[in-house]
């Protein structure tokens, strides 16, 4: 069986050996090319035509692709913590059930460190329905070291700049690696207080 192309109004619908079917609009020129009276009949398709068919066909299918997995509009997320990232408050904080609540997360503004790259145990100020706040990372999406565990989001606790946490009880778990003095000795003891309202170490 040949190939041929059935046209009605301004789709022409292209039919291949294989049976499967391919709608493609084409240009308002190109139709008026063609003689109107042969329009809604069936006639060979020239090799021009199908040339011109082919590629549009492979360019939808194209733009398709990119369309569903958005790879024009997004980018692969960053497990870095570095400025601007995201981050979740998990204590009981009024301002951190505020911004769960209306879907706005914290954005880190500062990182006290020289490598301005946040880890766990790491202090930052973020920006929070409109106010600064200081706070302590908890839990990193980052590939950690062996015997630390991975979360899915970026965790942070507030603290007041007196070093006291703002919420009196952390609702998600923490790493047991916070508790090594290393990070009490690096912090003046304000890890302490970040322990003692916690609730779970994994």
């Amino acid at each position: 069986m040949r190939e041929h192309a059935y046209i009605d109004s301004n789709i022409i619908i292209l039919s291949h050996v294989s049976g499967e079917f391919y709608k493609i609009i084409f240009h308002s020129k190109i139709l008026n090319n063609i003689d109107i009276s042969r329009r809604g009949t069936m006639f060979p398709v020239s090799s021009t035509c199908m040339n011109i068919a082919n590629r549009l066909t492979k360019l939808t299918c194209l733009t398709s692709t990119f369309s569903h997995n958005k790879l024009f509009s997004t980018s692969q997320c960053l497990m870095e913590l570095r400025l601007r990232s995201r981050v979740r408050v998990i204590d009981n904080s009024p301002i951190g059930k505020a911004a769960a609540t209306a879907g706005k997360p914290g954005k880190i503004m500062h990182i006290y460190n020289v490598a301005a790259v946040g880890r766990i145990g790491d202090k930052v100020m973020i920006n929070i329905m409109g106010q600064k706040k200081k706070g302590y990372i908890v839990g990193c999406r980052q590939k950690q070291k062996t015997n630390v565990p991975r979360f899915d989001t970026n965790n942070v606790v507030l603290v007041e700049d007196s070093g006291t946490p703002t919420g009196t009880r952390i609702r998600h778990p923490l790493p047991s690696c916070l508790r090594h003095k290393k990070y009490g000795e690096k912090h003046s003891g304000e890890f302490t207080k970040i322990l003692s309202i916690a609730t779970k170490f994994v």
